[in-house]
């Protein structure tokens, strides 16, 4: 009965695992060009998985995606009196992406 438990609680791991495989992170840092945090909004989208979604940075200029599809994103970081900022960036392990953004 013991093996039995074992058996189907390692099934059952492995399958939230493999179930969380697909899916990654993606980690926004914006500052100003002196290096201070810049609290701001980013727009997030990908065409190949039709995924789209507006984020606000935490008053440390921080944004986390989370259980992004592995693709490429256009990454769109705005704030009114800077220049907006777009970078592409690629979504391919789960792992965490980090971007550091420079708004001027």
């Amino acid at each position: 009965m013991m093996f039995l438990r074992g058996v189907c609680l390692c099934l059952f791991a492995a399958a939230v695992v493999f179930a969380q495989a697909d899916a990654g992170e993606l980690r926004i840092e914006v500052k100003d060009a002196s290096g201070l945090p810049l609290p701001s909004k980013a727009k997030l989208s990908s065409q190949s998985n039709q995924y789209a979604h507006e984020f606000e940075s935490n008053g440390n200029g921080r944004i986390v995606a989370k259980h992004l599809p592995f693709g490429r994103y256009a990454v769109e970081v705005t704030k009114p009196g800077f220049q907006p900022a777009m970078q592409m960036v690629d979504i391919r392990s789960a792992l965490p992406v980090k971007l550091p953004i420079v708004l001027t």
